[in-house]
């Protein structure tokens, strides 16, 4: 609920101080809309990591618990020379 100027100009007499109040309402709400926002987007994620880490946990338990793909790939074939450079 915004105060109209006159209304405003009853708390403050001075333009500059109404000014600079309505300034100082409109950037904090502007704040707390993009704080609410960022509280959203972060349990929102927060929500589908769970719902992953579950999934995964699931899969996991299926899957062979000693199983390293990394431990496959021994080198990179793609930067290997066909021939050496002399």
């Amino acid at each position: 609920m915004m105060l109209n100027d006159s209304e405003l100009s009853t708390y403050l007499p001075l333009k500059g101080d109404c000014c600079a109040c309505r300034q100082f309402c409109l950037d904090n709400s502007t704040a707390q809309k993009q704080q609410s926002r960022k509280e959203a987007l972060l349990s929102n994620l927060r929500s589908r990591l769970k719902s992953n880490e579950t999934s995964q946990s699931d899969n996991s338990e299926s899957a062979s618990s000693n199983h390293r793909p990394w431990k496959s790939l021994k080198r990179n074939v793609n930067a290997k020379k066909s021939e050496a450079k002399h």
